[in-house]
């Protein structure tokens, strides 16, 4: 734990030192692209403000996202590929406003095919990332649901105005194209919509099915000497815990406890019996640790430390992971059994065993 706090802060601190150099670069930039044009403007050479418009918000524009991106793996515990999907979001996003950024100037020149091909790859982009957006999305967000309204209004403000740019002598052709973007348009909120029903009734479909197999289980208080001996599934836990290593390691450490849990499950479904944490580390369960609907398992353990809760890790079907706390109670002078046990979530696991 400790080493992996050191590597997340020499992490941080790499990246806290390159984006300060970012952000000085930046203004190096910005710096460098003002001395640039200063001579130009005070000469009768040809300038407008629309070109330094566009250059000024095309830096911006990259520096900005770099940056971004820096502060997000700085202040947030990001994994590897979480970091290439940061790289890669980053690029396309600078890439579209980029995109934007020319859109600006071919308005300003009057360069109609350029406004008509660059504001027809926004408008892809615009319902492409809002059809994707609008089905994929887990859960409800207002600020996405904000964002969703904005982009699909915006759609619709550039497509209107796409249209107004038709030549009146075009006047069949924009009669037309009104006509197929207006069809597009109510075909594309119908997929939408049709789509939505159909992932919200798998979402709902999975949930019923997450919670179905979701463990569900008793237990039974051990009152017999030797309970291995019954025939019972027997679920082993530790590095070597047969039932005669058990006896050997209690014969020669009088502080050696044998510990019996007896878990019946119901009928729902089937668990994994992972690993348990006792005597400060992690044991796994080596053997007959799948528990199956309607089946009864003996797990037995060696503890040292018989004041301390041990927590048993379970998995389910879905590979989710449960986290149960065990107190035992003894009924002979080295055999305790286990009487109540209570679901921790993984924040009170970690807070355990920390």
């Amino acid at each position: 734990m400790k080493n992996n706090k050191k590597q997340l802060n020499a992490n941080s601190k790499n990246i806290d030192i390159l984006s300060n150099k970012c952000l000085l670069i930046f203004l190096i930039t910005i710096a460098v692209y003002l001395i640039i044009l200063l001579p130009i403007r005070l000469c009768k050479c040809e300038f407008t403000w629309n070109w330094f418009v566009f250059g000024l918000v095309a830096i911006i524009i990259f520096y900005s996202f770099i940056f971004f991106s820096l502060k997000l793996k700085e202040y947030r515990n990001v994994t590897q590929e979480q970091k290439k999907t940061i790289n890669y979001v980053t690029v396309i996003y600078i890439l579209y406003f980029w995109l934007i950024d020319c859109f600006y100037m071919t308005i300003f020149n009057n360069w109609l095919i350029a406004t008509y091909i660059f504001g027809g790859i926004i408008l892809i982009k615009i319902y492409y990332s809002l059809s994707s957006a609008f089905i994929k999305r887990k859960e409800s967000n207002v600020v996405l649901n904000i964002s969703l309204i904005i982009d699909f209004l915006l759609g619709i403000g550039l497509t209107i105005y796409l249209i107004y740019l038709i030549p009146d002598k075009f006047d069949n052709l924009q009669t037309i194209v009104t006509a197929i973007v207006a069809a597009v348009y109510g075909g594309l909120l119908t997929l939408v919509g049709v789509a939505w029903t159909i992932k919200h009734g798998d979402d709902r479909k999975h949930r019923d099915e997450l919670q179905k197999a979701k463990p569900l289980f008793s237990f039974n208080i051990m009152t017999e000497s030797n309970p291995v001996a019954n025939n019972r599934k027997v679920c082993f836990v530790g590095e070597d815990t047969t039932a005669i290593s058990i006896k050997k390691m209690i014969s020669t450490n009088r502080r050696g406890i044998e510990s019996y849990a007896e878990i019946e499950n119901s009928n729902n479904s089937t668990f994994t019996i992972k690993r348990f944490y006792y005597d400060n580390k992690w044991h796994n369960a080596c053997a007959n640790n799948t528990v199956l609907p309607n089946a009864i398992i003996l797990i037995q353990l060696l503890r040292i430390n018989t004041i301390d809760h041990p927590i048993m890790e379970i998995e389910d079907v879905y590979s989710r992971k449960f986290y149960y706390d065990l107190m035992f109670i003894p009924y002979t002078q080295t055999q305790t059994t286990l009487s109540e046990l209570k679901e921790i979530t993984e924040f009170e696991m970690n807070e355990r065993i920390q």
